[in-house]
Formats: structure tokens, sequence, C-alpha cells
């Protein structure tokens, strides 16, 4: 197959894509807003929907019933359990079914994303529905009554430390790569001062949309993992490679405010090599950015010093030895501050002092790398076809 054949065939497969993303989303909002009572909303669905939802209440026993006898037990059954649900969510949904609860049932739906939308209604705690062009949540009658039944501080309370177990778990494993479930806990209760239940821990993170979940659970190790984190296995052995070292006690709130946006996390050495690589290079800020998140994950990821170079070669091209004399020593100051995963969250320069020998700190005033020769303009080596930079190079 030659390059242009091969443009063509991508071409048409992105259009395939995109005609059936339009597709699945036209058919999602292709309910009217004439409904008010559960039943209404749950006749709609397909059997497939009910049975989504079914999972989501944990109803057992239910998935052999036809549609209409599974349309009639979840009408009479969810009203007595969406306090339960109500339980496990974490602030935005919770707000969003206050907001339907006082609304009459009714609110807009145009700042949420298809994806969000589809995971409230995949949960059953709100159903999409159009009017006059304008896309909307419903929340039935029965729910309504339901929340305004179980919405008391407590249950706010609980929908904020929800939403605080999310953040801090997405910045504790942004810097920390991988913890075993226990050592989670732990952390968790240390910093919100609350008793952590591992099982409700598990039924929260599971109402938790994947797009708002920077990591993931790892069966096989018990424990949870970034989704930046290349091998988790080796991770763990790095770390319980010093078992006198505890993970770094960072603050609540820098957790907090990683957890939010892990990209502002980046190291103050590293921006400096950005500004490096931007005085000597016409580069776009998006892609600077994205430069300088790769480079730190790389880092962070433990990656030996030559291929760290292999890897900002796929992002600029390094002409001669003069630039690399350039580039080299900003981006080992980088390498040195940056927080590591097999280090538990520290930088090698905080720990030079503890363990010289073992973490050896790379040398800021050396080049000990030699260039790659494919550029970015030329035939990637992967064999493609296509020019490195749009390939293996991206």
């Amino acid at each position: 197959m030659n390059q242009h054949q091969w443009k063509t065939n991508i071409e048409a497969y992105r259009q395939r894509e995109r005609q059936r993303e339009k597709q699945a989303f036209r058919a999602f909002w292709r309910h009217d807003d004439t409904v008010s009572t559960l039943k209404e909303c749950l006749q709609r669905l397909t059997k497939g929907d009910l049975d989504e939802i079914r999972k989501f209440y944990q109803f057992q026993g239910l998935s052999q019933l036809s549609k209409q006898d599974l349309v009639d037990v979840l009408s009479d059954r969810i009203p007595d359990e969406f306090k339960n649900a109500l339980e496990l969510l974490d602030e935005k949904r919770y707000h969003l079914i206050l907001e339907l609860a006082e609304s009459g049932g009714r609110v807009s739906a145009e700042s949420y994303s298809h994806s969000e939308a589809l995971h409230l209604a995949k949960s059953g705690l709100a159903f999409p529905v159009t009017h006059d062009g304008e896309y909307r949540f419903v929340l039935p009658d029965e729910l309504i009554e339901a929340f305004h039944k179980a919405d008391t501080p407590v249950m706010r309370k609980k929908a904020a430390l929800n939403t605080e177990y999310v953040l801090l778990m997405n910045g504790m494993l942004h810097y920390y790569g991988f913890m075993q479930t226990d050592d989670v806990i732990e952390a968790l209760a240390s910093y919100t001062g609350e008793t952590v239940d591992k099982g409700r821990l598990a039924d929260v993170l599971e109402l938790v949309p994947e797009y708002e979940k920077d990591f993931e659970y790892d069966y096989s190790m018990s424990g949870y993992n970034d989704l930046m984190a290349d091998e988790p296995h080796k991770i763990e052995r790095g770390q319980k490679a010093r078992p006198e070292l505890g993970f770094y006690p960072f603050s609540k709130q820098e957790l907090l405010e990683t957890g939010r946006d892990s990209s502002k996390a980046i190291s103050q050495k590293m921006r400096e090599f950005k500004r490096v690589v931007d005085r000597n290079y016409d580069i776009e800020e998006d892609h600077l950015e994205d430069l300088g998140f790769e480079m730190e994950t790389a880092i962070r990821n433990g990656i030996d010093t030559q291929t760290l170079l292999d890897e900002l070669q796929q992002w600029i091209e390094i002409p001669d030895e003069q630039m690399l004399g350039e580039l080299i020593p900003p981006l080992m100051q980088a390498h040195n501050d940056t927080r590591m995963y097999d280090l538990k969250g520290y930088k090698p320069t905080e720990l030079i002092e503890q363990e010289r020998g073992a973490l050896n700190p790379l040398p800021t005033n050396a080049v000990p790398m030699k260039l790659n020769k494919v550029g970015r303009n030329e035939p990637c080596s992967c064999g493609s076809g296509k020019k490195y930079k749009k390939c293996c190079g991206k």
C-alpha cells in the first residue's frame, strides 16, 4: 500500500468514526421532554440501558427479566435506594442533582460534555431529553422527593469528602506513581482526618467517570497506579528498595491543586528548560507545554539519559553538538529537580545527602549522550512510510 492510499484509508476511517459519533449523539438526545415519572423515563430506554442502571444500583437476580418486568422492578426499587447512591457521589454530580431537585426536575445540559451526560444516564441519576433544540437533564418526580428527604448537611459533607478522595489520589499518584491500597487508605485518612472504609472508597471511585481520574486500579498488584506510570511493577520494586524512606510529605493543599490540574505541577527547572527551548526554536506554545509535560513524565518514570535525549528529539531537531551543549545542562537540572516515582515523590536533589552514592544526580555540565540522527522531516524508522514528525515523532 502506497502512502497516498494509506492516507486515503485513514481519512475514510475518520469520516466513518465521525459519522458514527454523530449518530450515537443524536440517538442519545432523541427523546422529547414529555416525561415526569421514573417509570416513564425508564420505559424509553433499551434493555441494555436498563441493565446498566441495574448494575449501578447493584440489584441482583434481575438479568433474566423482560424489559417491561425490569422497568417495573427498577421504578419500584430505585427511589428506596437513591439515598445510598447519593452518599457515593462527588460534589459535581451531587450539586447537579440538587439543582435538578430545586428546579422542578429540569436543568440545561448544555454545559456538560457528551461523556458526562452519558455517565449520568448510565447511572440512572439523570435522564437526557431535548426541548425546543435545547439539551436537558430530567430528574423524575419520585427521585426529586427522595432527594429532598436525603439532602442534609451530613450528606453534603460526604459529597465534599468523596471529591477530596479523588483529588488527593490524583495528586498522590501523580508524584508516587504507584501505591498499595493500604497505603492509599492510610494517606487519605491522614489528610482528611476521617476513617476510610476500603469498600466504600472503591464504590466512590467506581462512580467517578474515567476521564476525571488520573489513575487506575491494578488488580494484579492490589494497588493504584498513575496513568502516566509506564511500569508499575518496576516502580514498586524501586520503592521497596528504600524501606526506610516514607512517601514525600506533601501538604494537603499541594495534592488537591495537583489533583485538579497536574499539568501545573511541572518543576521550576523544567520551566527553565522550556524557556531555553523557546529561545532557540520557533515552537508553538501548546507544543512547548506538551514537550515539558512529556519530558517530566519520562523523568518521573526513571528513564535513562540517552533515552531521554531520544525522547527530546521526537519533539525538536538538534542539528549539532553546539545546540546539544546548549540544551543538556538545563535538561539535567530539570532531571535532578523532578519528583520521581521510585523515590516516593522525592527529588534526587532532596536525597543527595542521604543517598549520595546510590542516587548519582546527573552532572549538569557534561554531554554524556549522542545525537539521534533521525530528523523530524525524514522517513520514520518504524517503516510506516510517514515522516518521523507525523508518526513516532508526534
